[in-house]
Parts: C-alpha cells; structure tokens; sequence
C-alpha cells in the first residue's frame, strides 16, 4: 500500500479495515496507527494529569471538581493538607493515580486489538441495532414510558443538527435552559432578591 499517493479518506471502509488487520496482524505500524497512538498517549496524559489536578484541589481546598472525588469525599472524610507535608491519603491516591496512567497506554493498546478482531467478527450494523436494544431496554427497566418518551424525543433533536446543518453541540440548550431556570428558582427569593 503506497501512504504517500492515497489518502486514507479516498479508501472504502473495507479497505481501510484489510489494512487494518494486516497491521495488527503482522505488527507493522502505518501512519495512521501511529497518530492513532499518538491522540491516545495524549489523551492518557491529559486525564492523568486533570485527575492529579482534581485529588490535589480535594486535598489543599476541600472542594470536589469530579464525580470520581465526590464519590471520594462521600465514603470517608477527607484530610485537608494544611501542613508543609501532604496527607497519607493524597500520597497513596497519587501513586495509584500514576501507576494507573502508566498502566493505560499498554492496556489499551492490547484492548485495542481484541475490538478491532471483535469488530471484523460482527457486522456493524447488528452491532448498532443491538447497542441501540440495549439502550432502550434499560431506559425502559428504570424509567418506564415516561423515560421511553424522554430517549425518543432526544434521539429526534439529536438527529435534527445534521439535517439542519449545524452542530449538536448547539442542542445543549434544551438542557442547559431549564436547569439555568431551576436554579435561579431556587436562588430567588420571593422578593426578587438572590
């Protein structure tokens, strides 16, 4: 396969994953492979460094900036850092926080293989259709019709973004708007007042 001449957006995607298979099979790595570590390698260190910044935030001010340290702060109290040395607990939570960021790259570059075999194995559209299933019978087992009739309609402004010709990130407001309401609701008082 000549890299240099053809692009990869040029190329079916049958194409694209024979010369996938042939690269995790054979061992050889293509360009693409090589971004592709390279976007993970970055992404690991990104989040293992966000998650260093979020147990240090929980330690030195007491505030929680993660689902991952509120869940912390909710099963034991947590020590601040209020001498020169920090807290046993913060010490032990880095060390596991580190060793699970270097412990990812490898993992997932070996998870990464079995998905792609896995994917080869089943057709994508019944993949689709069977994650899609899945998803509507638990929204169904814990929510009922109710929450049946919340996942169609979000599926529906989900789906009108592309047509429409704009981004979905512009469909946020359809969260963000009551929940801003909400919350001032309950920050007014009944003068007016926060």
């Amino acid at each position: 396969m000549d890299w240099e001449t053809r692009r990869l957006t040029e190329m079916t995607d049958d194409e694209l994953l024979e010369i996938a298979k042939a690269e995790s099979e054979e061992g050889v790595e293509g360009p693409q492979t090589k971004q592709d570590l390279e976007i993970i390698a970055i992404l690991s260190a990104v989040n293992t460094a966000v998650t260093v910044c979020v147990l240090g935030f929980l330690y030195i001010i007491s505030r929680s900036r993660s689902g991952a340290t509120l869940a912390l702060k909710a099963m034991y109290p947590v020590d601040t850092w209020s001498n020169l040395e920090p807290t046993a607990d913060f010490i032990r939570l880095l060390a596991i926080t580190l060793a699970a960021g270097l412990m990812a790259m490898p993992i997932m570059r070996y998870v990464g293989m079995g998905m792609l075999r896995l994917h080869a194995a089943i057709p994508l559209q019944q993949m689709i259709m069977s994650v899609i299933l899945f998803v509507g019978a638990l929204v169904f087992v814990s929510t009922g019709f109710i929450g049946m009739s919340v996942l169609i309609v979000g599926t529906m402004i989900g789906l009108l973004p592309p047509r429409l010709g704009i981004r979905r990130s512009h469909a946020m407001g359809v969260i963000l708007v009551p929940i801003m309401i909400l919350m001032f609701k309950n920050l007014v008082d009944n003068a007016g007042f926060l």
